[in-house]
């Protein structure tokens, strides 16, 4: 037996064992063809998808530490603010009506001081000694003037000291006579009163004309006298 027959025999034998081996026909170059060797490791057609994540959130800037020290101390101050507010605030009762707001004061203009309205003030341990300096602040001088004011209408009649500058209105006060006014400035006709006798300066106002001046028409508010005089008063209705 030849080389050739011993090999055709012993690959018989081995085709008989491997089912798969192919042998090529005699006569064909070249080694036996074996199958295609199956990959391992089998790549997908398509790469899978990947699901859709939410962004993640940007980091908060951070506070400066002088910005949130002031913060703290901004939200207890007014916490401290409420606190005191709720102490001072009374708790109101289930059902009472809300109270209402304070009404605000009248302005009243001040009456005329006069030293009988002093005196009757005699209120406190210190009363002795506010009238004496009540009594000496009003007490008339001899150098003080006399000024009657009558009012036939009205049924007055009195006299009191007048100071050198003192208006016969404030004179008048001061000895606890009440005569009438307003502005007290010489911008009305409430005091007016004419003079019947003496001398007396009229400082500005703002009411009586050159007329009413010659028909001796005064202001007692803005009127100072420079000697002792008489004035009849309660003439309002009689400048026109």
């Amino acid at each position: 037996m030849g080389i050739r027959d011993r090999l055709r025999s012993r690959l018989g034998r081995l085709a008989k064992r491997q089912p798969d081996l192919k042998v090529r026909p005699p006569g064909a170059r070249g080694a036996a063809t074996r199958p295609a060797p199956v990959p391992t490791s089998v790549q997908p057609a398509t790469a899978p998808t990947r699901l859709a994540t939410a962004p993640a959130p940007a980091p908060a800037p951070a506070v400066a530490p002088i910005q949130a020290v002031e913060a703290v101390e901004a939200v207890e101050a007014v916490e401290a603010v409420e606190a005191v507010e709720a102490e001072m605030t009374p708790p109101l009762l289930p059902g009472a009506p809300t109270p209402a707001p304070e009404a605000q004061p009248e302005i009243v203009a001040p009456k005329a001081v006069t030293l009988s309205a002093l005196l009757q003030d005699d209120r406190g341990a210190d009363a002795p000694i506010r009238n004496v300096h009540y009594a000496r602040a009003f007490e008339t001088t001899e150098s003080a003037l006399r000024v009657r004011v009558y009012s036939e209408s009205e049924g007055l009649d009195i006299t009191f000291p007048c100071e050198v500058g003192e208006t016969v209105l404030d004179a008048a006060e001061r000895s606890g006579h009440e005569l009438p006014f307003s502005c007290r400035g010489g911008g009305c006709i409430v005091c007016a009163g004419r003079l019947d006798e003496g001398d007396v300066e009229m400082d500005e106002q703002y009411v009586l004309d050159d007329d009413h001046i010659r028909d001796r028409f005064r202001l007692l508010c803005c009127t100072t006298v420079t000697t002792d005089a008489v004035f009849e008063s309660h003439l309002e209705d009689a400048v026109d």
